[in-house]
């Protein structure tokens, strides 16, 4: 079968006297873009058909497409557009969907404070009391003493519509139902330092809260559908050192059934319902839902990520499925799916690849996406990947701030193990040995949002 492995990468930098040297740089040579290929490991004949495809663009006006069979990247053709106007770039701020739970343990307030509202208000309101005109208080408290329960904060993005929700009154309808549905003891270790200001007049000015020993994790996944939200909770209490369950915490998956009409007008978010509860050692880790509409659920359970599934609409369970170890250091990192299958990856670099046989998931590959150089962990990071009903294409990107880095990593993985790891080092960028398209002279100036790095993954006959 012929395979074929696209990547787009899209650089943009915003800097004028960047566009100015670059076109010093480029006058002549507009296509000269070059790509060094470095073997890490294998065999290179493992990237036979495979290709890869990079954008480039700095300022909006100077722009190069290349497009190079990973076999040989010394082959690189590449397209150079110069638009001495400019192309304006929108930069669109990226939410990333789901539900968010937490109680406050870190803020802080400035002006002229009324405690209407505030979090931890009675305890605030006592340590106001104790604190004179013209100075500041602090004073550390057990939160045991003054909650069984956490106070939760909660935040949905995502949906139907595109929207972000953050509910931090504590007499509103949502703050009310969520105490209701959620309740998660406060650990008795847990302390909290408060801090009160006052000015000359006796007026509060400043308020402060934070962590003193150990904080709450909710660990929350969540996902959108057509009825509403679903979302998990497996909160630990982290004291420092090590993580702590926390005990008499239920463990379920929950449904909110939140909609937004034409006015962008928010309901059904005070009505939570437990949907599938799960059993007592299972630590909820990621949800998601795949095209059936089933619903996802990968797991810690016994030392080991397992996934289940769930039927649309009954949620009986369909399928359980050991994936990977998971020891006490490792972490479960990522979960992408794709129309050709699913890509599941730990902290550590091992991940599996699954395939859908009718109606079941299998474990078609598995392996590790680590490297012993640490400046390799670009796949551990990948980008996008790629799957021919033989062998995984994986690839990163050197995401090195300042750099400018149009080079990307490929990983060709099989049934048998790694087949081949590549770098493919871009003329683009502004430490090639050249001096680059773009000049040192082309920087992304911090706090822009100018620098993005987009991939796009397309199946193609190869070259």
């Amino acid at each position: 079968m012929k395979k074929g492995l696209f990547l787009l990468v899209i650089l943009v930098i915003a800097s004028v006297t960047g566009t100015v040297n670059a076109v010093k740089l480029v006058s002549g040579q507009q296509e000269s873009v070059e790509i060094e290929q470095q073997v890490i490991s294998g065999d290179p004949l493992a990237a036979e058909g495979w290709q890869i495809r990079t954008g480039s663009s700095c300022d909006g006006k100077l722009s190069w497409e290349t497009v190079f069979p990973a076999r040989d990247g010394a082959a690189a053709e590449s397209e150079f557009v110069f638009r001495a106007r400019g192309e304006r770039i929108d930069r669109i701020a990226v939410w990333e969907e789901g539900v968010y739970l937490g109680s406050p343990s870190g803020f802080g307030m400035g002006g002229s404070i009324s405690l209407e509202g505030v979090e931890y208000q009675e305890i605030f309101e006592q340590i106001a009391e104790r604190t004179p005109a013209g100075e500041t208080r602090e004073e550390t408290i057990t939160l045991a003493d003054y909650y069984e329960y956490y106070p939760l904060r909660l935040e949905i993005r995502g949906g139907e519509y595109v929207f972000y929700m953050n509910e931090w009154d504590t007499d509103s309808q949502v703050y009310q139902a969520l105490q209701q549905a959620l309740r998660i003891p406060v650990h008795p270790e847990e302390k909290l330092v408060l801090a009160v200001g006052k000015n000359e007049q006796g007026v509060i000015t400043d308020i402060g809260c934070n962590s003193a020993e150990g904080f709450l994790d909710t660990r929350t996944s969540g996902i959108f559908r057509e009825d509403g939200c679903y979302f998990t909770c497996t909160p630990v209490y982290w004291n420092g050192e090590r993580e702590e369950p926390i005990r008499g915490a239920e463990n379920v998956i929950y449904h909110m059934p939140i909609r937004i009409n034409e006015n962008r007008e928010v309901s059904g978010y005070d009505r939570i319902e437990v949907v599938i509860p799960l059993p007592a050692d299972c630590k909820a880790q990621h949800l998601a839902e795949d095209e059936a509409g089933n619903l996802l659920l990968l797991s810690e359970q016994g030392g080991k990520l397992v996934l289940t599934v769930y039927e649309n609409g009954t949620w009986q369970q369909l399928q359980q499925l050991e994936l990977l170890p998971m020891g006490a250091e490792d972490y479960f990192d990522r979960m992408t799916i794709a129309e050709e299958g699913t890509l599941i990856s730990m902290g550590d670099g091992a991940f599996c690849f699954l395939t859908r046989s009718q109606e079941d998931y299998k474990i078609t590959i598995r392996g590790s996406l680590a490297l012993e150089n640490d400046k390799h962990a670009a796949l551990i990071h990948y980008s996008d990947f790629a799957y021919d009903g033989e062998n995984l294409a994986v690839v990163g990107c050197p995401y090195r701030f300042l750099d400018a880095n149009n080079s990307v990593y490929l990983g060709i993985y099989s049934q048998a193990g790694t087949e081949y790891v590549g770098f493919y080092g871009h003329s683009g960028d502004i430490d090639w040995k050249f001096g680059g398209i773009i000049s040192m002279n082309c920087s992304h100036d911090e706090g822009d949002d100018g620098l993005r790095v987009v991939q796009v993954m397309e199946q193609g006959t190869g070259r």
